[in-house]
């Protein structure tokens, strides 16, 4: 104290100002000193994270009587000295003190308190802040005193009772819960018209009278249970004349609140999130979302949530069962519930052509396709759009009244296949559906083969042959060497080939081979020499009459 007074000094504190100060650091240090003195402990931080909590009391007394119980705040060796425990009788504080250094309190409950025959909860709090909190309970039966000059074999003294409680092991969140207290006497005989009561978290509920089996039924009501977690369940018996009081305990462990989406029609791999939780449907196209408290939330969706750049199925919004319209809504959670959303899915599919021998046709051939569903939808393919993942509309939702929407799927037809004009398309299409993969189409198309000779000699003619369809565009394709070209993939209809200026008229599906006779170069030669040869031989024939002529004259 000195050496402080000396260096206050030095800093040019007045003794004005020093003296008062010097005093109050004076009372300090001697109430700090008191204090220890006289055995309290100062607790510095809540107990160890691993520290527990345990309540050491008799289970019966004698009304009237002091009864000493035993806090013990568990923990590594030396951590739980210090810290404070408080003890409640009826979820009224009876006092606080502070843990040794083998981390117990001890406390006397005064007679004055335990003055009605009945049974007491008894409850031990240590709370060092920062959220960490343990807490203990047991239950103290207080019955009747033995009246005086009455011995234990005088038989007037309380008889004991045992109560038992029975409970579900859990329940899920928001459902009323059915428990049953059985009340019994000593030689374990059930005691009817007994009056029992029920306890929630040291809050009474309910109470009723046993039967004649020595049961009562309870039900705790499912708003009262709006948290996930753990529940302290008491059944009570306050005593009655002759018999002593007695009670139970049990624990009830109330699980999330199971919230499903079910979509229709099920499709695997949507988001949901709700309150945090968020799940994604299975193949069954549900997605189970537990909530742990009761309350309003946001239900949101995410129906498209494929990353790979290439999914093969989209899902649309339609309504939910219950007639809302919008994909995100607020609902209310308090107990476990399904939620229905209607969907219209579409399938990435590509549609392949063959012909009647199951050869595959480029689809570039393809002008124009048509096709029609069964809800009136019509699609149009061609050269611009193409063939290949295309998108196509195979569910929607219908409301129905029996479970609020159900799946409509959607069939397919083929209309009409072009080419150049004429109809490709083979009688008797079966119908698709999209979510069968891709979609095979049969064409009635025929091959044209054409044979080039020559007119004079019948050997093979070379060059061109043009084949002009009804709609006036044409191809050419080279003759071969033996004299054939072939044209593949023509719809019925009729048709010009052409070489050499000779044309002939072909018709589909009525003849598939065509001859050209034309002539070629040699041909044209040797007619001009045969020509020219009985030309001269004309002449010569000319001249030798004139000549035979002019002799007779």
């Amino acid at each position: 104290m000195k050496e402080l007074m000396a260096n206050l000094s030095k800093s040019g504190t007045t003794r004005r100002t020093v003296r008062p100060l010097a005093v109050l650091v004076a009372l300090m240090l001697s109430s700090m000193a008191a204090a220890l003195v006289a055995g309290t402990a100062i607790a510095f931080g809540g107990p160890p994270s691993s520290a527990t909590l345990t309540l050491q009391a008799p289970a019966q007394s004698v009304v009237g009587q002091n009864v000493g119980v035993v806090a013990v705040l568990g923990g590594r060796q030396g951590q739980s000295a210090g810290h404070p425990i408080t003890l409640l009788v009826d979820n009224v504080q009876l006092a606080t003190k502070f843990a040794d250094s083998q981390g117990r309190a001890t406390f006397t409950i005064p007679g004055t308190t335990l003055n009605t025959v009945r049974v007491y909860r008894l409850t031990a709090v240590a709370d060092g802040g920062r959220g960490r909190r343990s807490s203990a309970v047991a239950s103290l039966s207080v019955i009747a005193a033995q009246p005086p000059g009455q011995g234990s074999g005088s038989g007037t003294s309380a008889q004991r009772t045992s109560l038992s409680l029975a409970i579900p092991t859990g329940s899920p969140l928001g459902n009323d819960v059915a428990v049953t207290a059985s009340l019994k006497d000593a030689s374990g005989r059930p005691m009817a018209g007994q009056h029992l009561a029920l306890m929630l978290d040291g809050v009474q509920l309910k109470s009723d009278d046993s039967d004649p089996t020595g049961h009562v039924a309870f039900s705790i009501p499912g708003k009262k249970l709006n948290q996930a977690g753990g529940y302290a369940v008491e059944a009570t018996f306050s005593g009655s004349h002759g018999y002593s009081a007695s009670a139970a305990n049990a624990t009830l462990t109330v699980v999330a609140a199971a919230i499903q989406i079910r979509t229709v029609p099920a499709v695997a791999g949507l988001g949901f999130s709700l309150g945090g939780v968020t799940a994604t449907t299975g193949p069954d196209g549900v997605a189970a979302l537990p909530v742990p408290a009761s309350g309003i939330y946001k239900l949101t969706s995410d129906l498209n949530p494929d990353a790979t750049g290439t999914p093969t199925v989209r899902a649309g919004f339609v309504r939910w069962a219950d007639d809302v319209y919008t994909a995100s809504r607020t609902i209310v959670v308090d107990g476990p519930a399904t939620y229905v959303m209607g969907l219209r899915v579409a399938y990435s599919a590509s549609v392949r052509y063959l012909d009647m021998t199951g050869r595959a046709v480029d689809p570039a051939v393809v002008d124009e396709a048509h096709f029609s569903a069964d809800d009136g939808t019509e699609v149009a393919l061609n050269t611009q759009t193409g063939t290949t993942k295309v998108w196509w509309t195979a569910n929607t939702t219908a409301p129905v009244q029996s479970n609020g929407v159900t799946a409509a799927p959607i069939k397919y037809r083929a209309v009409s296949v072009k080419i150049h004009g004429l109809d490709a398309l083979a009688p008797d299409q079966q119908e698709w559906t999209p979510a069968d993969g891709d979609w095979t189409i049969r064409l009635e198309i025929y091959d044209l083969s054409v044979r080039a000779q020559d007119a004079v000699f019948g050997g093979a003619a070379s060059g061109q042959v043009r084949l002009s369809w009804p709609d006036r565009t044409s191809v050419a394709e080279p003759v071969g060497a033996d004299g054939r070209v072939t044209f593949s993939g023509l719809p019925a209809g009729n048709y010009l080939v052409s070489l050499a200026g000779v044309t002939t008229r072909v018709s589909l599906p009525g003849s598939q081979v065509a001859t050209l006779s034309v002539l070629s170069s040699t041909d044209v030669a040797l007619e001009i020499a045969a020509g020219l040869a009985i030309g001269l031989l004309m002449l010569l024939t000319f001249a030798r009459w004139r000549s035979l002529r002019r002799r007779r004259v």
